[in-house]
């Protein structure tokens, strides 16, 4: 899904630099995406010998839409036990693991969700967790750069794939038209 990409991509995106090449379906071009602003707001930084409000930090994931699980295992879920706290970002690739001591940050380092072996050390890190109860209404094009340029492939069966896409929606109002997607690309 777009959003999902769009997510795991929105770093690059909030600073303004943009894919060389974006592939995606009609389906996913149709499905709103969250404002610059409301993009930024959904991130927090936690950097090495930063202090962190244990409690503040892990009610914001849950407010979004996150589960408290024992241990991390899928995007969307974070675990505090102890002076660790694992955060399994729903834009991340891998978890991150905070550890503490008492409540200033000693590392931070991504992990494998199997193994539970150290990928990579951080110096910071940038949490993003969108709120998953949001309806958005931003079009993904309004994240190119002016002048960017769209190659649709069969536009008149892309035009009928996302009417067919929009028949089979329990609430196709919580998406865009084909047509104005279409416009907008």
């Amino acid at each position: 899904r777009l959003i999902k990409w769009f997510a795991s991509g929105s770093r690059g995106l909030t600073a303004r630099r943009s894919p060389s090449v974006v592939v995606t379906s009609i389906q996913s071009l149709l499905q709103p995406l969250p404002s610059h602003e409301e993009l930024a707001a959904a991130a927090q930084r936690i950097a090495v010998g930063q202090r962190l409000d244990l409690d503040s930090f892990t009610r914001w994931p849950a407010e979004r839409g996150c589960h408290g699980a024992t241990a991390v295992e899928q995007p969307g879920e974070f675990s505090l036990r102890g002076g660790i706290l694992d955060i399994f970002p729903p834009d991340a690739v891998d978890p991150i693991r905070v550890e503490l001591f008492d409540d200033e940050v000693e590392s931070i380092r991504t992990f494998d969700v199997e193994t539970q072996r150290s990928l990579e050390s951080l110096d910071a890190a940038d949490v993003t967790v969108l709120d998953l109860n949001a309806k958005f209404r931003t079009p993904f094009t309004s994240y190119l750069p002016e002048g960017s340029w769209f190659m649709l492939v069969e536009p008149n069966d892309l035009d009928e794939e996302g009417r067919h896409f929009h028949r089979r929606l329990e609430h196709p109002e919580d998406y865009f038209a084909t047509s104005t997607i279409l416009r907008e690309a």
